[in-house]
Formats: C-alpha cells, sequence, structure tokens
C-alpha cells in the first residue's frame, strides 16, 4: 500500500511541476506531458491548470489533443457519443 500511495504522490509532483511552468516552458511542458500520461502523441497541448487523481497516469492521449478548458462530464456525451459506455460502473 505505502508503494501505491508513493507512486501516486510521484504523479501528483508531476502534475504540480506542470501546473507551475510558464507560458513560455512549452518544451518542459511538452517533456512532462509524456511523463505523465500513459500514451501522449505528438503535439498533445493541455493549458494549465490540470487535475486529476494521479496526474493524468492513466489517460491516453491522441494526436494531436488539445486541451484548453476543463472536461466534464457534457464532454463525455460528446466525444463518446459513438460508443455505449456505462459511466456509472467506471466512478
Amino acid at each position: 500500500m505505502k508503494e501505491l500511495v508513493g507512486f501516486q504522490m510521484t504523479c501528483l509532483e508531476k502534475m504540480y511541476d506542470y501546473n507551475q511552468t510558464r507560458p513560455s516552458q512549452m518544451e518542459k511542458r511538452a517533456e512532462l506531458i509524456k511523463e505523465m500520461f500513459a500514451e501522449a502523441g505528438e503535439g498533445c497541448y493541455i493549458e494549465p491548470p490540470f487535475y486529476a487523481n494521479w496526474g493524468g497516469r492513466h489517460v491516453h492521449l491522441g494526436n494531436p489533443c488539445r486541451v484548453l478548458r476543463e472536461l466534464n462530464d457534457h464532454d463525455r456525451e460528446y466525444y463518446y457519443r459513438d460508443r455505449k459506455i456505462d459511466w456509472d460502473t467506471l466512478k
């Protein structure tokens, strides 16, 4: 259990570092995105601040991916409208 909590803390530390980058630090942001997420295609960008319990560790981003605002349940309905996903079982 301590190992899992320690790993989560490492993920959260990287997320914190990402959120503290300056707008001119685009290369650093790109490096952190590749470290933080399970998968990130070329040209992925997320406008800080980014918040996730595991710092994005279990998220797969496509190519390219731009997130410029907070994602919400409406986004889920839009982006997954052609797929049947039982969101209640994922909570």
